[in-house]
């Protein structure tokens, strides 16, 4: 688990450094690569992998190969994607900040990676410190916005349905076929905005839940290391 550094301009490049931890002990981790990248971008991240099958953190030193979908939403940054440590397979998954020209890519990197091992207990506190900064980032700058959204959108939502109520309650005692017509068109057309505004909130709330589990795993993690 690490902070990633990465810059794209269809040409891209990152650098990331954290810590890697197993049952045999904890190295700090220095690494970078180049590739591809299906967008224009700039992001900071909080990057979290995992070889299941990997005995030996060792391992994970040397050249390596990712491939990675990224989508964006209201200056976040989110990727999960496949990764390879030698004969090893893995998965990589990144969530932070950043600025896009486009809200979705894919990319492609070879990678490099140093492991050093950490005895020190100041130098890993440091790191799990540096952690806990990336996961109040994470909160603040794309858990609290998104979860204001909702709020804002459900509000709305809630308004234009005490409209749409109004709307579909006709008009007591007119006889004019035009009124009524008006009437009925501005009904329907306040159905299908419901309808729509229903749709982009189930859509913001899927990814405030997405947002939120993966924060909640990452922390449990961080928290786990010692």
């Amino acid at each position: 688990m690490g902070k990633n550094n990465t810059m794209s301009f269809l040409i891209s490049g990152f650098s990331e450094g954290g810590i890697v931890a197993s049952s045999k002990g904890v190295w700090a981790y220095g690494s970078y690569g180049y590739g591809v990248e299906s967008n224009i971008s700039i992001s900071s991240t909080l990057s979290f992998t995992v070889f299941p099958y990997m005995e030996d953190p060792l391992d994970a030193a040397g050249t390596g190969y990712s491939v990675s979908g990224n989508t964006t939403f209201m200056g976040a940054d989110v990727s999960a994607g496949y990764v390879k440590s030698g004969e090893h397979d893995g998965m990589n998954f990144q969530v932070g900040i950043g600025a896009f020209v486009f809200p979705a890519s894919v990319s492609a990197y070879k990678t490099e990676t140093k492991l050093h091992p950490v005895t020190d207990k100041a130098v890993l506190s440091k790191f799990k410190s540096e952690l806990n900064e990336a996961l109040v980032n994470i909160e603040n700058s794309m858990i609290q916005p998104l979860e204001k959204k909702v709020q804002k959108m459900t509000e709305d939502l809630t308004h234009q349905k005490d409209l749409l109520s109004k709307w579909e309650k006709m008009p007591e005692g007119s006889a004019n076929p035009y009124t009524l017509e008006a009437w009925d068109s501005i009904a329907k057309r306040q159905k299908g905005y419901v309808a729509k505004l229903e749709k982009e909130l189930e859509v913001a709330q899927g990814e405030l839940n997405e947002v939120k589990e993966n924060y909640e795993a990452l922390k449990e993690i961080v928290d786990e290391v010692e």
